[in-house]
């Protein structure tokens, strides 16, 4: 079976990059939701369309970035070691939001 995991962090679009997959998935999709604050919402989102969940050894790792947060987060270290290393460890990494910024700007930034 091929496995992906999504991570990034609260509010950058993994909930809506799954509800997308599923969707518009022309195969047999599985999702196992890890959620880490008091509030799982994911979970219940996923699980309202009567999806059932399964942890299966992981294929590629999508790290889904905050294009308006990214920059800003990463170089004043806000989300510490954790984020950052779901950044280097991520095989693909999916930067959302790109059109709610100024992209000359973002990419002089990432430079």
């Amino acid at each position: 079976m091929k496995t992906t995991i999504v991570c990034g962090v609260l509010g950058a679009g993994k909930t809506t990059f799954l509800r997308n997959i599923l969707k518009n998935g022309y195969e047999r999709t599985v999702v196992l939701v890890n959620d880490f604050g008091s509030a799982g919402i994911d979970g219940e989102i996923i699980s309202s369309g009567g999806i059932g969940t399964l942890n299966i050894q992981p294929v590629a790792v999508v790290c889904i970035v905050d294009a308006t947060e990214f920059i800003d987060a990463y170089e004043t270290d806000m989300y510490g070691w954790f984020f950052k290393s779901q950044i280097t460890q991520s095989d693909i990494i999916l930067i959302n939001k790109t059109d709610l910024t100024d992209q000359e700007q973002t990419l002089k930034k990432l430079r």
